[in-house]
């Protein structure tokens, strides 16, 4: 099935020869039938949005299909289905051409995901990691990163007697110190997510699955040893210390 693909938001022109199943140019058409288009999710899903599609050359079946910008800033970044239909002038409705089309994201007022790592932490521990950035994928793998940090906050929030709202909001607000250790747990959390990722992707290989196995499991077994160190009152240093694995809290001063 053809592919094409436009970034969200950003008007976009494509020139379609419609072919048979041999490959051919179709030649039968002329300029008395009708062209249309629709993009929807797949199945049975309503329509999103109609391109403009007009014939270029009839007799070689050529034509130009319009996506506009409007269009494809009201839909979220994916993978859609797109199809061109021909109402012929003896009353027939043909499919005429089918395909993807993939809505890419464009560039956007969101902040970068927050991280208890960077994307050098990552690469000194997985070097081959900057070979493996896709255009899917934020830069740093900043998502992945992201969620390491999410799931770091959970276990220590799941670690304390106190109310989780109030350690949540020191949290959010960057009050835990990022030790070496902190970093070290982050960076393999994230390496076994983005393995993951790939296994995802358009292939499986087992080395990824191996690598996926090995950093989370570290990354587990490493913060089971973890004391996170909150600094509570932005002095710039430590006043709470929440030793994972523990429901206990110990406050200095």
């Amino acid at each position: 099935m053809a592919s094409i693909s436009v970034p969200s938001g950003v008007d976009a022109e494509y020139q379609i020869t419609l072919r048979d199943s041999s490959s051919n140019a179709v030649t039968v058409y002329d300029e008395a039938d009708t062209l249309s288009a629709e993009v929807w999710s797949g199945d049975d899903q309503a329509i999103l949005f109609s391109p403009t599609v007009t014939w270029l050359t009839p007799t070689a079946g050529t034509l130009k299909l319009t996506i506009g910008a409007a269009q494809t800033a009201a839909i979220l970044p994916a993978n859609y289905r797109i199809r061109v239909l021909i109402d012929t002038s003896d009353d027939r409705r043909l499919a005429a051409w089918e395909g993807w089309l993939e809505v890419q994201s464009s560039a956007g007022s969101a902040t970068t995901p927050s991280a208890y790592c960077t994307f050098n932490d990552l690469l000194i521990l997985a070097p081959w990691l900057a070979t493996e950035q896709t255009i899917q994928d934020q830069a740093g793998f900043a998502e992945q990163r992201h969620a390491s940090r999410e799931w770091i906050d959970g276990i220590i929030i799941r670690s304390w007697r106190g109310q989780a709202s109030y350690l949540q909001g020191l949290l959010d607000a960057d009050a835990m110190l990022v030790t070496a250790q902190v970093r070290a747990i982050a960076a393999k959390r994230a390496i076994g997510l983005i393995c993951q990722h790939i296994l995802s992707g358009n292939h499986f290989e087992s080395g990824y699955q191996a690598l996926a196995w090995r950093f989370l499991s570290e990354a587990s077994s490493e913060i089971m040893s973890l004391t996170a160190e909150i600094d509570t009152d932005a002095d710039g240093a430590s006043d709470m210390f929440i030793t994972v694995g523990f429901n206990s809290i110990r406050r200095v001063g």
